[in-house]
């Protein structure tokens, strides 16, 4: 009896948890913009550098509690820019995924939201 009701938890566990990892890769491809009313622009093989520590974002609006990673300010990573969008406040934000530089393809799985502040990042190709 014990083995049995063990196997159906173990089975409803592998089935939520395979649910929540379909729904996370759908919700992957189409980004969360928040509360922005301007549509994203897309834009083609556009990389930038962080010159400073930058976080990366969940959604338009930065708060903490919308970090998905911190990079400090020696990492200088390298974002392939997937869109650009405006937020409630007009302010232009990168809607990025990080890359290894020699090889151009993704290191960290997610995408984010990065600042558009030529203080903090630099367009590597025009």
């Amino acid at each position: 009896m014990k083995k049995n009701i063990f196997k159906v938890l173990l089975f409803a566990l592998l089935v939520t948890t395979t649910l929540y990892h379909s729904t996370m890769l759908a919700n992957a491809s189409s980004p969360s913009f928040g509360t922005s009313s301007s549509k994203p622009t897309p834009i083609k093989h556009k990389y930038i550098k962080a010159k400073k520590a930058i976080n990366m974002y969940r959604r338009t609006n930065f708060k903490s509690s919308n970090i998905i990673k911190r990079f400090n300010k020696n990492d200088h990573p390298i974002f392939q820019v997937i869109s650009q969008i405006k937020d409630e406040d007009n302010i232009l934000k990168y809607y990025v995924i990080q890359i290894n530089p020699k090889t151009k393809k993704a290191i960290f799985k997610k995408y984010g939201f990065i600042t558009s502040n030529k203080k903090i990042v630099s367009i590597l190709n025009k």
